[in-house]
């Protein structure tokens, strides 16, 4: 069957703050902040790990910031590869309104990857990859990397007999889709960016991804769900009836779901519905990328999943 493997080529320490009421240019105090191995390909591979499955997480990493992300994440079962790099793995800042319901993000670049380390990263990826895995390409690039490098990787991994899947900002986005990967999971801003018009509709959204040349798309629409096109239709699902604590890496928990339905062959509709069911036990906790195994189980079953009969306008 292959393995599941995950790459996250800029991983983060999400250091994750729950304020009464946040107040700009006020002192603000907090108790009991929560600091987890963050960056969208981690969150990925933890969420598999907490289904049940045994993921390799490929990516880099630097200075004591690095360390601990390899320890918390060996600690609950994700095996790790990571490229040393100088300097230290960034840190994002999460910053949790009680009174609002809103989360403001702060980002760091994190440390930049030489010529080096780019090649050294790319051989191990090469040697690690084999015939029948599933490999997830999540999150943003490093500083010094090329805009293309999903691209190779799409590349490398198919000559090896793998499948690929892409969730990434449109810049390396739109560089993967010339490797053809076989789903790609983007929002509805970055799959607006990559068509050059907004898309919001239903509708829209199956002309953009058509349009595009991508053989298969889940693109998340927030509130409203997450629509799967796919070149023998397209089905719509409605998200899970929650009450949200922190949205932070549900999309990143929707894409392990899908990665785990595809790896285990079932049908699109039932895909759909674990990655939908995943992304609402994330939204319920205030840990990022982090998933209850039995509520994905019940909650999946419930997720209503339709067929969408709609007509494609032209662009």
């Amino acid at each position: 069957m292959g393995r599941l493997v995950a790459v996250c080529a800029n991983p983060a320490l999400d250091r994750n703050y729950v304020l009464d009421r946040l107040t700009p240019g006020t002192l603000h105090r907090t108790s009991n902040p929560t600091v987890t191995a963050g960056g969208k390909g981690v969150n990925v591979a933890r969420v598999l790990a907490q289904l049940g499955e045994k993921p390799l997480l490929l990516g880099f990493a630097a200075g004591d910031a690095g360390r601990f992300l390899h320890r918390e994440l060996q600690n609950v079962g994700v095996r790790t590869h990571l490229t040393g790099l100088a300097g230290e793995t960034r840190s994002t800042i999460n910053l949790l309104d009680r009174e609002s319901g809103r989360e403001t993000q702060i980002t760091e670049a994190g440390p930049a990857v030489g010529p080096d380390s780019l090649n050294q990263f790319l051989f191990h990826f090469e040697d690690t990859i084999e015939t029948g895995d599933l490999v997830v390409l999540s999150g943003g690039l490093p500083v010094g990397a090329p805009v293309d490098l999903y691209a190779r990787m799409i590349r490398i991994a198919h000559a090896k007999g793998a499948r690929c899947i892409v969730d990434a900002s449109p810049v390396p986005l739109a560089a993967a889709l010339a490797e053809k990967p076989e789903l790609v999971k983007p929002n509805l801003d970055e799959l607006s960016a990559l068509y050059g018009k907004p898309v919001r509709q239903k509708a829209e959204i199956i002309s953009a991804v058509r349009a595009l040349g991508i053989p298969r798309a889940v693109v998340s629409m927030g509130a409203k769900g997450a629509l799967l096109v796919t070149p023998d239709g397209a089905w719509h699902a409605a998200p899970v009836a929650i009450r949200p604590v922190n949205t932070v890496g549900s999309g990143d928990s929707l894409t392990a779901g899908i990665a785990l339905a595809m790896h285990r062959k079932w049908n699109w509709k039932k895909t759909l519905a674990l990655g939908m069911a995943c992304a609402a036990s994330n939204a319920v906790r205030v840990e990022v990328g982090t998933v209850d195994s039995a509520e994905v189980e019940a909650w999946a079953v419930g997720v209503k999943v339709r067929k969408v009969p709609v007509r494609v306008p032209k662009r």
